[in-house]
């Protein structure tokens, strides 16, 4: 999706642009479960078909290891939706091609070098480009940013139990380790019934889940859910790297329409300015753009991440206590909140909330939290 968009800008300004697609069809396999608001949506400068919207979510069901769920009811005025992300995906690269850009499909990329005045891309043919952008996923990340890929799996199930419009999640650090279990609804008795979880067999704990529920699974997609964070440097010469290559989806559930897409058009206006403004800082400025938006978001969602990994069942129970009290929830399914998590963390966390979370998680990780969120607050008196 990064790409696609990178391509769509690109092309608009007049460049000659190649989107290379290993698989046969674009938007296949469907990986992402495609939950978005339309605020974010806009910020991409994309409006969805209706046949790429397959619901509208007004409702959130959030379970913690035993006990009732608490209910939240999103915002009107945000309207988050579910896409179908393969025919979401196809539209793109219609939009992309539209403006003149090529798509070249079941061609994969093996590596891309800089040389003099050019990048070489070695595909099933080595082809020359003045700039090159990486979105391959996350098969190119780093080494080091790879231990943060969790396992994950998803079924599309059809059972009376689903709710049209309610999404659920269910918490429970002995079942789904360092994440959650989810049903995202695609419409009435339909939905996406996803996991993740540290060293956990995905297909058997939705099986699991599944025998208990009830429900007839008519597809199954096995992909990593990426966790860790953007990488060092999304920048090198003639290169720029944008969506899961770059680490740029959410560290709090992985996601990344909007972080992940908003780099692709920031990475498509960068060459544009590179190659026919001579701005010869384009491609920093691409890197300096994102991380201004999201630097410090991403940065609270890790730590507020690690915290929540090393937290038992009764730690989450307690926690749970302390949204309820504070209706914590409802602050992040508005407006701001929805799509950077770190602003309803910031905003709403007294330091009476910090003690009391203190007091549940003893950890290095929370005390670098606290720090975090207090000189955020500092710098706004």
């Amino acid at each position: 999706m990064a790409g696609l968009l990178a391509a769509k800008e690109a092309a608009s300004k007049g460049l000659s642009v190649a989107v290379i697609e290993e698989d046969f069809e674009i938007g296949l396999p469907d990986k992402c479960d495609g939950l978005v608001s339309m605020k974010a949506l806009m910020c991409l400068g994309v409006i969805p078909t209706s046949r790429a919207v397959q619901n509208t979510v007004r409702r959130v069901l959030l379970h913690p290891p035993s006990g009732k769920p608490i209910e939240v009811e999103t915002s009107k005025q945000l309207k988050v939706v579910v896409l179908d992300r393969g025919i979401f995906d196809k539209d793109l690269a219609k939009a992309a091609s539209s403006k003149g850009a090529e798509i070249i499909l079941g061609v994969r990329v093996g590596k891309a070098v800089e040389e003099e005045g050019f990048v070489r891309v070695e595909a099933n043919r080595i082809l020359k480009s003045k700039i090159y952008i990486e979105a391959r996923g996350t098969s190119a990340l780093p080494g080091d940013k790879q231990r943060s890929l969790l396992p994950a799996a998803r079924y599309d199930v059809e059972a009376k139990w689903i709710q049209e419009d309610t999404i659920e999640v269910y918490v429970d650090s002995t079942k789904y380790p360092g994440f959650f279990l989810w049903v995202i609804p695609k419409g009435k008795d339909s939905a996406k019934v996803g996991v993740a979880g540290r060293s956990i067999n995905c297909f058997a704990t939705l099986d699991e889940f599944l025998k208990q529920r009830g429900g007839q699974v008519i597809k199954k997609v096995s992909a990593p859910i990426y966790v860790g964070g953007p990488i060092d440097n999304f920048v090198k010469g003639r290169m720029m790297i944008v969506g899961d290559s770059a680490g740029q989806t959410k560290p709090s559930t992985g996601g990344g329409i909007y972080s992940c897409g908003l780099a692709g058009v920031l990475a498509g206006q960068a060459a544009a300015k590179y190659l026919l403004d001579g701005d010869t800082d384009a491609l920093q400025k691409y890197s300096r753009s994102w991380l201004h938006l999201f630097e410090e978001d991403f940065k609270t969602s890790l730590q507020a991440r690690r915290v929540y990994e090393k937290m038992d069942n009764r730690s989450i129970e307690k926690v749970f206590n302390l949204i309820r009290e504070k209706d914590l929830l409802n602050e992040l399914l508005q407006e701001d909140g929805f799509d950077q998590h770190s602003k309803w963390i910031r905003r709403i966390l007294s330091v009476e909330d910090l003690v009391k979370l203190f007091s549940i998680v003893a950890a290095e990780e929370v005390r670098s939290l606290i720090k975090q969120i207090g000189e955020f607050l500092m710098h706004r008196r």
